[in-house]
């Protein structure tokens, strides 16, 4: 029997407002696949692992209490990064406390023991410590990603797998719950990778609004190995003269602007993602041959691209823990209350450090804009040079890598020395720093005049030899 013709309009009109109810509906659903698809807990806690790993790696760790013994005249006084001084005890007895119990909280978070209390305690200890090598001359930018992710994953279920936490909690009960897929395991990486994109994103578009393609395709690549060069003092060059291929220089060029800009965006697709984590394993290991710019804290954290669950079934069936090797089948949907404060703190990380990187602000702890590298060197550039003689008029070895343990750390000088307050500052301040060098070399006590200059050098590898081209005296000291 047919349908009436009203029951056939019925129908329709039952179809249409259910597709069109169901539409955003499905939408949701599509955003939800792609920013946090439900996953088994493992590839999160393999995170977990290698990032409070990776703070066990990073030297300035093991430095903080040097840097805390800097006098604080001769510290960073930026606000971004000062505030350090001002709320925390910044000397060298604290942070001698600080470092054992920070690497002991990186140990237990790493393997998973009281995993909640010792990602919180590497999380605040770690931007304490780490935050003592920004007070210290140039700003480094080399650790602030670990104080982001770790603090997304102490808010995280991280432990819930490959962990000693998860390993007491089965035996106590006494049963074995199969592990389930849950978007409380994918939605911190996602957040990780969100703020891994905006340490790329803001130094790539500030490059292109900035400088345009002119930052590629030009001699600016070849101007910025040069410089490198000459910032080292002649010690390093690079893994071969690629700055005498000018084609070369400029596709590099391009393609770090192009890899700045688009990883935020490509990395949240599947298809890609493996490209991308290879493209920025690259992209670093090129800066460390060609520039002497290392990153390679940050290279660790490329494990969180990676879906190692998938590995691990495809080709750890016969060396691998059947756990690994299984598909996961059982999907439990995640809880509001379980994804509401990595979603909080994530997105605010984000949208603090988007701040930053809006407005150029490179100056901050934990949060700042990346290096941008837009500004196309010019012929020459400053350095700041130490100059000492003996009663004799004989020049001293005074080598500042030595004494302040690297060039990037030498604190700057203060610039108001128009005045006579400026220049008695400026003074006082050189006064700190020789006799900083003077307690890590005794040698040096014998100097009868101390100067720092302003030397100007010529960047191109032709005109080195006339180095310094010209010198500005800022300071000179009496000491005996």
């Amino acid at each position: 029997m047919s349908a009436s013709p009203q029951q056939l309009v019925e129908e329709v009109s039952s179809s249409s407002t259910s597709s069109i109810e169901s539409a955003p509906s499905r939408l949701k659903s599509r955003l939800l696949n792609l920013f946090a698809p439900a996953q088994a807990p493992y590839n999160l806690a393999i995170f977990r692992i290698f990032l409070f790993a990776s703070f066990l790696f990073a030297p300035e760790l093991y430095l903080s209490p040097k840097y805390a013994a800097l006098p604080t005249r001769l510290m960073n006084q930026d606000p971004g990064i000062h505030w350090l001084v001002s709320c925390l005890p910044v000397n060298e007895a604290t942070a001698q406390l600080v470092l054992p119990l920070l690497i002991i909280s990186c140990v237990a978070a790493s393997i998973g023991l009281f995993t909640r209390f010792s990602t919180v305690v590497a999380v605040l200890l770690g931007t304490y410590a780490f935050g003592l090598r920004e007070l210290c001359g140039q700003v480094n930018h080399t650790n602030n990603h670990l104080i982001y992710f770790a603090a997304i994953l102490a808010l995280s279920p991280c432990a819930d797998a490959l962990s000693v936490d998860s390993f007491l909690k089965k035996r106590g009960k006494g049963n074995s719950e199969e592990p389930f897929n849950s978007r409380m395991y994918s939605l911190p990486l996602r957040l990780c990778w969100l703020m891994l994109g905006t340490i790329y994103f803001f130094p790539g578009i500030w490059k292109l609004n900035l400088v345009g393609l002119k930052f590629a395709f030009s001699d600016n690549f070849a101007r910025l190995i040069y410089k490198a060069e000459c910032q080292s003092g002649g010690h390093w060059h690079p893994l071969f003269p690629i700055y005498n291929y000018p084609l070369v220089c400029q596709l590099g060029a391009l393609s770090v602007m192009l890899f700045e800009i688009g990883f935020v965006f490509l990395v949240f697709v599947p298809v890609l993602r493996v490209l991308m984590a290879a493209a920025g394993m690259m992209f670093h290991t090129m800066t460390v041959f060609f520039l002497n710019i290392r990153f390679i804290i940050l290279q660790f954290s490329y494990v969180a691209l990676i879906d190692w669950h998938r590995l691990c079934q495809r080709y750890g069936k016969r060396f691998l823990p059947a756990a690994l090797t299984q598909p996961v089948t059982r999907t439990v949907p995640a809880k509001l209350h379980q994804l509401a404060p990595m979603l909080i703190v994530g997105l605010s990380m984000f949208a603090v450090n988007c701040y930053f990187g809006v407005n150029r602000i490179h100056s901050g702890w934990p949060f700042a804009c990346y290096p941008i590298f837009c500004a196309i060197p010019a012929d020459t550039m400053m350095m700041m040079n130490v100059e000492a003689t003996d009663k004799n008029g004989n020049l001293l070895n005074v080598r500042p890598a030595q004494h302040m343990l690297s060039e990037r750390q030498i604190p700057t000088p203060p610039r108001s020395h128009h005045t006579a307050a400026g220049k008695a500052n400026q003074v006082r301040w050189f006064q700190t720093l020789w006799d900083k060098y003077v307690a890590a070399d005794p040698s040096l006590a014998g100097a009868t005049t101390v100067r720092l200059y302003e030397d100007t050098l010529n960047i191109l590898p032709e005109h080195r030899k006339d180095n310094p081209i010209k010198r500005n005296l800022l300071v000179e000291l009496k000491p005996q």
